[in-house]
């Protein structure tokens, strides 16, 4: 349901900057290979989450915000991020900000979003015997969105997503998310009075999730949590491979990649790389490179691109734990 606005083609959305930007993380979207309006929207959102730009949201229309989806395609998958998933939740918009003569002097238009109960999204899957890659078919949705949802790494979504995925798993939506009845209050209201307590219970919701997932999260780290100090000097022989064909990398540029090159874990979340002479590395800056164990998963960041990885027992071999991704990094351990 969006915010007092009746929905068109030249209808201007309020687009929240912190999902773009999780969105080109989770999907390897770089900024050099976006063009048009794609590009436009993720510079915004670059230049509002660095306080570089007035106000908080983007303004952009529904056209624009699909271009950007366009570049979330996954190796072996059709399905795309939905734009609606980086549209604003219609209680969080203040109905004010980019009313102009651009945008028909209205307000921007939202969407409702729903906050995640994660553990019940789990069992309900559980209880269906269902792999994730098998949800994604049914409900036309991306693995790595359903993989963040399921981890608690996406946030809230919105309910057209919430809807899509109770359906694939036969149950109702309300058994697996966290609605909120009541609309937004009118623009017309005093912002005083906006702060309803259907405002209040929706941050309540989405706060008490979040609450949870922290518990949660905090017992998983104790329970498998691997120290830095283990990898701190570790040495790998690293290869990336292109697994998505629709990004225009040059030929010279994949074979490099393929070939692949050599890096160290230091200190501090330091890394050291060398192309050709694992005895001659060199400290890149950091943080845009750099490396984190938080429980049993190493994040290794390279150019603001995040690779994540699982830590088992086999410690001469990482993959990146997402097969689905643009990119797929492995690191082979240089035992010395």
């Amino acid at each position: 349901m969006e915010y007092m606005v009746k929905s068109n083609s030249a209808t201007f959305y309020a687009v929240r900057p912190d999902l773009v930007l999780r969105a080109a993380r989770l999907f390897n979207v770089r900024a050099s290979i976006l063009s048009g309006g794609a590009r436009s929207l993720y510079n915004k959102a670059v230049a509002l989450d660095a306080g570089k730009a007035p106000g908080r949201w983007g303004k952009h229309q529904r056209a624009v915000i699909k271009q950007f989806c366009e570049y979330t395609v996954t190796i072996g998958s059709e399905a795309l991020l939905p734009w609606q998933e980086l549209v604003e939740d219609e209680m969080s918009y203040d109905g004010k900000e980019g009313i102009s003569a651009r945008t028909g002097n209205r307000p921007l238009a939202t969407v409702q979003r729903v906050a995640v109960n994660v553990e019940a999204l789990k069992q309900a899957r559980a209880t269906q015997s269902l792999e994730l890659t098998e949800i994604a078919k049914m409900c036309g949705l991306p693995i790595g969105l359903l993989q963040a949802i399921e981890n608690g790494e996406w946030g809230d979504i919105a309910s057209s997503t919430a809807e899509s995925i109770a359906t694939a798993l036969g149950v109702s939506p309300e058994s697996l998310f966290i609605y909120v009845e009541n609309p937004a209050p009118s623009p017309a209201v005093n912002s005083q009075q906006a702060a309803t307590p259907e405002r209040k219970s929706h941050y309540l919701a989405i706060a008490i999730g979040g609450l949870a997932m922290l518990v949660l999260t905090l017992f998983v780290w104790l329970k498998t949590t691997q120290p830095m100090e283990d990898f701190t000097s570790s040495q790998w022989r690293m290869s990336v491979e292109l697994k998505n064909q629709n990004i225009p990398i040059p030929e010279d540029t994949i074979k490099l990649w393929h070939n692949g090159g050599y890096l160290q874990l230091r200190e501090h979340g330091v890394v050291a790389f060398n192309w050709i002479d694992p005895g001659a590395l060199v400290e890149l800056p950091y943080p845009e490179v750099s490396w984190v164990i938080e429980g049993n998963q190493l994040t290794l960041t390279l150019d603001n691109i995040v690779y994540p990885f699982a830590i088992g027992e086999d410690r001469e071999k990482l993959v990146t734990m997402d097969t689905t991704r643009s990119f797929e990094m492995t690191l082979q351990a240089i035992l010395k």
